[in-house]
């Protein structure tokens, strides 16, 4: 992919050919045949950011919570077989 006219961290301007990582960054990049091309318009562009964060109190909730994923349930009549069977927290619900 060629990303056309993108501001750059420093406030330059640039053409920058990704793929799976930045390959060029220049001004005035040729696009090369059946490329993809992206304008920016004057957009700033920043690293990839990667989001690691957890939620260890769902994680741990999960533990105790009725499981009704893809693996467990097929169809209605699963459901209803295992929220039937379970048994509600202190306050009355099922989790």
């Amino acid at each position: 992919m060629l990303i056309r006219r993108a501001v750059l961290l420093d406030g330059t301007t640039a053409d920058i050919r990704v793929g799976p990582d930045v390959t060029e960054v220049a001004d005035g990049l040729t696009a090369r045949r059946g490329e993809t091309e992206f304008d920016a318009a004057g957009g700033t562009v920043i690293a990839g950011l990667h989001d690691h964060h957890l939620h260890l109190r769902a994680a741990a909730a999960a533990m105790c919570s009725v499981r009704v994923g893809p693996d467990e349930i097929r169809g209605k009549a699963d459901l209803a077989r295992v929220l039937a069977a379970a048994t509600p927290d202190a306050d009355g619900w099922v989790r």
